[in-house]
């Protein structure tokens, strides 16, 4: 599992206590729909087929919701599993860089000392040093921001996600449920560009401090 996605997990399992309301409510609407859904087909020239699409929507929509909470975490675990895939094997970042900015400050004991682990001297160290300071900061808020619009998005499509889908049976407002699939379907896939970023950022030799302070003090020297 990505780490940003820890806190969409803890938040999945507090949302799973809702489920029978939201099946509840959901079941209602399903049934208003399917009727009216079967209104349609019958405005429509009562044709088996426009019978059986409404029957088989209703069927679809009926197994989904009383899986929702299964099914959800299906989803978002294809998309966590995709930028695993898609991650081969490179570290995630965010968690190496804070470790070694930690390491780094608790163990050195001044900054002549500090600047020099990074290889440089004199103004090309505290280049180096700062610029990876600030791209540590940037990236650590840049991660919580990520994790908390992914838990939160996250939540509204669980708690709309089984109304939406029991609109389904009615062609007057199924509409609605095919935008939520592909709202749905973005969001599962965020942990797979989370991941291609990370790789692009290991190929561009920044896959840890040292690294990238090593590569902002190469590129101020040819400045």
């Amino acid at each position: 599992m990505l780490s940003f996605t820890s806190i969409w997990t803890t938040l999945q399992g507090t949302l799973s206590g809702i489920n029978g309301t939201l099946a509840t409510i959901a079941y209602s609407i399903l049934v208003v729909t399917l009727l009216l859904g079967i209104y349609q087909a019958f405005l429509g020239g009562s044709s088996l087929r426009a019978f059986a699409v409404v029957l088989l929507k209703f069927a679809v929509a009926s197994a989904i919701i009383s899986n929702w909470s299964t099914f959800f975490n299906d989803v978002s675990q294809f998309g966590s599993s995709l930028g695993q895939t898609l991650l081969k094997g490179n570290v995630d970042m965010f968690t190496t860089w804070w470790t070694q900015i930690q390491t780094i400050f608790t163990s050195q004991s001044n900054w002549p000392s500090l600047m020099l682990s990074f290889g440089f001297t004199a103004i090309y160290s505290i280049i180096a040093l700062a610029s990876s300071v600030v791209s540590v900061l940037v990236m650590a808020v840049a991660f919580k921001v990520l994790g908390i619009a992914y838990a939160f998005w996250g939540g509204v499509l669980y708690c709309l996600g089984p109304l939406l889908i029991a609109l389904a049976p009615s062609g007057l407002v199924s509409d609605m449920t095919s935008a939520y699939a592909r709202k749905l379907a973005e969001w599962s896939l965020w942990p797979a560009l989370y991941a291609l970023f990370i790789t692009l950022m290991n190929a561009a030799n920044l896959s840890s401090l040292t690294s990238a302070a090593q590569t902002a003090a190469n590129t101020t020297t040819l400045v």
